[in-house]
């Protein structure tokens, strides 16, 4: 068994042999062309690299309008993983039950945490304090001229890591000191009406998040603006009952609905652009809060016909609006 033959000009390998009064033969056709290897006019197929299941790293924030193109009451969310594995969903549903994809995240995000504090500084003018030093999780930061950062380039939040607390702030010089660790400084503060929430400091190990084009904003309806609902952030190919799911519930006040200080006497074009147009200001008109602080007190009122005489007294104005009252410009009065 095993031998090839050839009979009427055809090649048959012989399978088995059976002996008795007469030899019988069971043998099959060949041809040699058969295992010859042939000219293929299909791709090479290459094996992709394996890409093991890592949980990825999700931060919303609710911030001011950047462009005034987006959705004033939705907020943003930023994802970033290390490898990152494709294509990041992001489910929601007001119950833990019943989720859908509410947005799929084509790219990772640059987030990091402050390595040094964060001293309060005074927004509109250059800070040239001391660089603030933080580790990104993955990606690059780049130095920028003036001129381009006066245009909305190296915009930057600094956070607490919850959603609403944020500030907006710029860079134009980004040094590069260790891996994934930069330096960051001559820096704009309090951008885009977010002097009001900055603190006396932002400590060692706030969040930061760049605010580029990886960003995007969730579909979030009016109607549940502040309403808590569940959202479960994870890789979008193994689905929400993977174990590295991340599941957060948050409420949204939706910041960008929320009109800025009274001192806001400019018109903003976009992102880190004003102009002034003669005396006019949308912000001069309409229906203000006042709010005088003296000693421990606080107390809100519609008009003030006349300060105090005795001691010094902080006088608090903020614009209203169906939406709620917006940030504060407090000014101290001696």
């Amino acid at each position: 068994a095993g031998d090839v033959v050839r009979k009427a000009g055809l090649r048959y390998r012989i399978d088995r042999v059976e002996g008795a009064e007469a030899q019988l033969l069971e043998a099959v056709r060949v041809e040699p062309g058969v295992y010859q290897p042939s000219d293929s006019d299909g791709e090479a197929i290459t094996a992709r690299n394996f890409v093991p299941p890592v949980p990825v790293t999700p931060v919303f924030l609710d911030l001011p309008l950047l462009t005034g193109e987006e959705v004033p009451y939705a907020p943003h969310v930023a994802v970033a993983a290390e490898p990152w594995p494709g294509s990041v969903a992001v489910w929601s549903s007001s119950q833990d039950q019943g989720y859908e994809v509410n947005r799929l995240i084509a790219g990772s995000a640059v987030i990091g945490v402050t390595e040094a504090p964060l001293l309060r500084a005074s927004p509109g003018v250059w800070d040239r304090g001391a660089p603030l030093r933080i580790r990104i999780s993955d990606g690059e930061l780049a130095s920028a001229d003036t001129l381009a950062v006066l245009n909305g380039a190296n915009a930057m939040a600094i956070g607490d890591g919850s959603a609403a607390n944020w500030e907006v702030f710029q860079f134009a010089d980004a040094q590069i000191v260790a891996p994934d660790t930069y330096e960051l400084s001559t820096r704009l503060r309090g951008q885009l009406g977010t002097d009001a929430v900055m603190p006396e400091v932002w400590p060692v190990g706030s969040t930061v998040v760049l605010l580029d084009l990886a960003l995007s904003q969730i579909d979030l309806p009016l109607s549940a603006r502040g309403l808590a609902r569940y959202y479960r952030i994870g890789i979008a190919a193994r689905g929400l009952d993977d174990p590295n799911v991340t599941t957060l519930v948050e409420a949204f006040d939706g910041v960008g609905l929320r009109l800025g200080p009274g001192n806001h006497d400019v018109l903003r074009d976009r992102f880190g652009s004003r102009r002034r147009q003669g005396f006019f200001s949308p912000y001069l008109f309409g229906p203000y809060l006042f709010y005088l602080h003296r000693r421990r007190d606080d107390v809100g009122r519609e008009c003030v016909g006349q300060i105090p005489d005795r001691g010094g007294a902080l006088i608090a104005i903020a614009r209203r609006s169906r939406h709620g009252r917006g940030d504060r410009c407090r000014r101290h009065v001696r």
